[in-house]
């Protein structure tokens, strides 16, 4: 019958397992009850949480997101949230924290706002151009906020992109609000690109303006995140968009 969550009930992972999947349902007996909360390991969500409605908090570790969840999620500063799933209420992530759309790649679904706060780490894998296949992308039902933020595109499997290539990295329903800083992996120094916002759409675009050269990525930690530390070696070409 899976969990049934009251107001001051509190779900905690506190693990070092790598991939531990968390295949029970849960639901707040009433509306916005209950709190989970991800402290350590990576656990991944698989079963429906979609009548969870309270409140969930990434404080370490990462949190995969494959199935359903009902409730609001914060990420706070060195947590991971990353997945192919759909949170229903709005996602924020707080200075020194991460979030990884897809698994490898994917589509991420955030149905209400999704605000990725200065000094936040938004990372999307591009292996190709279909979008959620090869490509990571995020979709969200209502406003995007990503300034101050940095995004970080990681280019792989010896993928280069072509110049006219182009690549739609987010959908929104409300408002995006911006600048943001983007920074490359996996291309050599040279590749130049341009964005563009259809209001009309809610598309956001990335546009290839020449060949790209694919060089070899710095591998991602286990667990398939980056630290702001690792990033800091990286060889960036760094675009205000």
């Amino acid at each position: 019958d899976g969990i049934r969550i009251a107001r001051t009930g509190t779900l905690v992972f506190n693990h070092t397992e790598a991939a531990y999947a968390f295949r029970t349902t849960m639901a707040s007996l009433g509306e916005g009850d209950g709190l989970m909360e991800h402290r350590a390991g990576t656990t991944i969500l698989d079963a429906d949480l979609a009548n969870f409605t309270g409140q969930t908090r990434v404080i370490g570790g990462m949190l995969v997101v494959n199935s359903t969840l009902g409730s609001d999620v914060t990420v706070e500063h060195g947590g991971t949230l990353a997945g192919s799933g759909t949170i229903l209420g709005d996602l924020v992530a707080l200075d020194g924290s991460a979030v990884l759309p897809g698994n490898s790649p994917g589509m991420l679904t955030v149905d209400g706002d999704f605000t990725v706060s200065p000094g936040g780490m938004l990372t999307m894998e591009i292996n190709g151009d279909n979008a959620g296949t090869q490509h990571d992308v995020m979709n969200v039902g209502g406003n995007l906020t990503l300034t101050g933020s940095e995004l970080y595109l990681i280019f792989g499997g010896n993928f280069a992109p072509s110049a006219g290539q182009q690549f739609n990295l987010f959908k929104v329903g409300g408002s995006f609000s911006q600048p943001f800083n983007i920074v490359v992996d996996g291309l050599l120094a040279g590749w130049e690109f341009n964005t563009a916002f259809d209001a009309g759409t809610g598309v956001f675009a990335l546009r290839s303006l020449n060949d790209g050269i694919a060089q070899a990525p710095v591998p991602l930690p286990a667990g398939g995140w980056l630290m702001a530390g690792g990033l800091a070696m990286l060889a960036r070409q760094m675009r205000a968009s």
